[in-house]
């Protein structure tokens, strides 16, 4: 009976310290878990909406943020760095918007990244309606704040679009596809990227650096029993030297075997049109890993 009481007491004591994390200033850190980081998302989305730019809660936006954040929103414009870099940023979206209100279609943890496929419907100040989207990515620390902000879309439409930048993420994925493996070209997939191209797909497994990386992942997906492999692009945009990609994937393994799933990529392209880095955000679990 008392090694029960005993066991009982070190279980409960096990249970409190692992829900209670503490950092070197003795403060309470959340448990930074899948579940947290794809919450933490949808609730910076959510803060930064408002009907009534009066009654939008800046704090209440930027709490959720570290104070030595890094927001490249978007990405190619000038880095906003701290807590008031963002107020002075939502200076703008007050004057800028009668209204706005973000919608996330997709969000796909990995690691300690999410990275969030999003609409916004939104009104400018004399009450013109107009829509548009983007991708985000946020890293979040072991506080439980973002840490970093890339954002992927369109601040200004008069801006030409960067083609190569756009083409270059398109022909990754065309060239990834094939009906049939004894058709698969490697060598035009991989010529789509730098010689010295780092990939994290999916982000935060092991890095695969320079083109003969690839051959070798190229081999490991053909020796893996698929038989065919198509992914279609639900939606892309180009931001500076980067286009982010959210994409759907469907693959055959033989009559009655095949899985799809989903996505988001950001690929960052040289001036030569060369892709030089992949970051994958999507569901490793659905190959049964």
């Amino acid at each position: 009976m008392e090694t029960t009481i005993k066991l009982f007491i070190i279980g409960l004591g096990l249970i409190v310290f692992s829900s209670c994390i503490s950092d070197d200033d003795g403060e309470d850190l959340p448990v930074v878990d899948e579940k947290f980081i794809s919450d933490l998302g949808q609730k910076y989305f959510q803060s930064l909406s408002f009907d009534d730019p009066a009654a939008f809660n800046v704090e209440n936006w930027i709490q959720l943020t570290d104070e030595d954040v890094v927001s490249n929103d978007p990405w190619g414009s000038p880095a906003k760095n701290g807590h008031q870099d963002l107020r002075d940023w939502s200076a703008g979206l007050i004057t800028g918007f009668g209204a706005i209100n973000f919608t996330v279609n997709a969000s796909f943890v990995a690691a300690e990244r999410v990275a969030i496929y999003w609409t916004s419907s939104a009104r400018d100040p004399a009450g013109n309606p107009f829509e548009f989207s983007g991708i985000d990515v946020f890293e979040v620390n072991n506080r439980g704040t973002i840490a970093e902000i890339e954002g992927y879309w369109i601040a200004d439409p008069t801006v030409p679009i960067a083609e190569e930048v756009i083409a270059a993420g398109q022909n990754y994925f065309q060239t990834l596809n094939f009906a049939d493996p004894n058709t698969f070209d490697v060598e035009k997939w991989i010529a789509t990227m730098d010689k010295d191209v780092v990939v994290n797909d999916a982000y935060g497994s092991p890095e695969r650096i320079g083109h003969e990386a690839q051959r070798r992942f190229s081999q490991g997906l053909l020796g893996s029993g698929m038989q065919a492999i198509e992914f279609t692009i639900d939606f892309q945009v180009a931001s500076g030297n980067r286009t982010a990609i959210k994409w759907t994937a469907t693959a055959d393994f033989g009559p009655g075997a095949s899985i799809s799933w989903d996505g988001i990529d950001v690929l960052e392209v040289n001036a030569a049109g060369k892709i030089t880095k992949v970051f994958g955000y999507w569901d490793e679990s659905v190959f049964g890993s």
